[in-house]
């Protein structure tokens, strides 16, 4: 007799055009073998909840690859919810507002839960947890994509042990991965947790279901905190996700619904050089995934009429025109890529149209020369002016994310980089969206890894963040000087 599991995932992800691949990836393996798996999305409902109605812009992006403006207005409450459990604290240069970034000791984000649990917000995951008609898991899970998940994640396993007595809980994602090191040296991560898993890990997860359905032992690919050994999880390429509970997704436009599917044609990333990226080091060693498990997920998004959104971090023009082949034209999809010279090419970009392409998302991150040399990502100016020319005549849109404050930048040179870049942009028609983030330091990037050879100093970490507050140092006559 197979296991009940509840995946709960907590909010907020700036995510609202459809289901997430993760969840879906380990309900379909753990289905497979027997198991019974509910996916309880607290982000999609948390969403609906503060902003009722379409959330999404205009029609012209496919996926998730256009993030709406509204979302941006949501994280900033979101954030000051979470302020509000917190005593403010000085972070530091991290990128990112460091109450999403979890920039605290470890006893304050515990205070923080204990806040959070007993306020209105706990209340709300305590009704979820409980709604009507869910019987006792033998189960919960976690899943974690990144820090502002966290303290409702803490929530929820704390107030899963109070409803459940007994019922193990597991924690997996990507900032889970991010601080495998830290959560298998102290085992204060495990406060309201039983177990991590680290990395893909579908058959890990059918696995821990096998042995809390047999009453066996936790396989060592749940880590537990303080083990003292990095297990990492097992992933099964050849599942299939299983995309359930669809009404709560969707967004419209001009009175229509419909919804992205999330599908992935390979894992790692085939350039995987990027002296910032955390991917080489979470996703592991790059590799493709079965034609068949793909054609799955395309005829499910054709059966609901829903569009497919590509999730691979990279995919190279050969394989973009491999998927084209397979998609055929019957949905509409998008995918991330970089800059390439065969996206310059118009013929090449019409037979992807024609396959059903709607949305490229290309990661420029900057048209500075040496910042381009120091984090090992080299594209020329003249190269994104023929993309966006050839993009445009093709007819898809095109999403380009920028990042500000890498170490050493000029801000006279990235201000003149910027408005090349938006020049070229404004000279076309067709719908270009530009995203500006700001520099993170992340603890598994080459950067983070390795401060001092790009000019940095690590100031300050905490136990929950997966970014580093930094400090950035320049060689002169011989002498390091810090910048401050």
């Amino acid at each position: 007799m197979g296991a009940d599991a509840l995946l709960v995932v907590p909010p907020f992800l700036k995510y609202v055009a459809g289901p997430l691949l993760g969840p879906a990836m380990l309900q379909g393996a753990a289905e497979a073998r027997g198991h019974r798996v509910d996916v309880l999305d607290l982000n999609i409902a948390y969403l609906r909840e503060a902003a009722p109605g379409p959330i999404a812009g205009g029609g012209e992006f496919v996926g998730d690859h256009d993030r709406p403006e509204r979302l941006r207005e949501i994280e900033a409450r979101f954030a000051g919810r979470l302020r509000s459990f917190f005593p403010l604290d000085e972070a530091g240069d991290l990128g990112v507002d460091p109450v999403l970034a979890l920039a605290f000791p470890l006893d304050a984000v515990e205070r923080a839960v204990l806040r959070l649990v007993e306020s209105e917000d706990g209340r709300w995951i305590e009704h979820a947890l409980g709604a009507p008609g869910r019987r006792r898991p033998d189960l919960v899970g976690v899943s974690v994509l990144w820090s502002g998940q966290v303290l409702y994640g803490l929530a929820v396993s704390m107030l899963a042990r109070r409803a459940w007595p007994g019922v193990p809980v597991v924690w997996g994602g990507a900032h889970v991965t991010a601080l495998a090191a830290e959560i298998v040296r102290s085992p204060s991560y495990g406060t309201w947790i039983d177990g991590f898993v680290f990395g893909y890990a579908e058959d890990t997860f059918a696995a821990v279901l096998d042995a809390v359905a047999s009453g066996g032992p936790l396989p060592p690919e749940c880590n537990r905190a303080g083990g003292g050994v990095e297990h990492r999880g097992r992933q099964d390429v050849s599942a299939s996700p299983v995309f359930a509970n669809l009404d709560v997704y969707g967004v419209a436009h001009d009175g229509t619904r419909r919804i992205a599917i999330p599908a992935q044609a390979s894992r790692g990333c085939p350039y995987g050089r990027c002296a910032y990226c955390t991917y080489p080091a979470i996703e592991g060693e790059y590799g493709e995934l079965p034609w068949d498990v793909i054609s799955r997920v395309i005829a499910e998004a054709d059966r609901l009429g829903a569009t497919l959104s590509f999730k691979d971090s990279l995919i190279l023009p050969d394989r973009l025109a491999e998927i084209a082949t397979l998609v055929d034209g019957r949905v509409p999809w998008s995918a991330c890529t970089k800059l390439h010279p065969r996206l310059a090419d118009g013929a090449f970009l019409r037979r992807l149209r024609d396959a059903g392409l709607r949305t490229l998302e290309v990661g420029a991150e900057t048209f500075d020369g040496e910042r381009q040399k120091e984090i090992e990502k080299e594209q020329s100016l003249e190269l994104f002016a023929r993309v966006c020319r050839a993009v445009e005549a093709a007819g898809v849109s095109l999403v380009v994310n920028l990042i500000a404050g890498f170490p050493g930048e000029d801000p006279r040179a990235r201000a003149a980089s910027l408005g090349a870049v938006r020049a070229i942009i404004g000279s076309g028609e067709r719908p270009v969206k530009l995203h500006e983030s700001r520099f993170q330091l992340e603890r598994l990037s080459k950067m983070g890894r390795s401060p001092d050879r790009y000019g940095m100093r690590v100031v300050r970490a905490w136990p929950w963040a997966s970014v580093l507050a930094w400090a950035e140092e320049k060689r002169f006559a011989g002498r390091r000087l810090v910048v401050v």
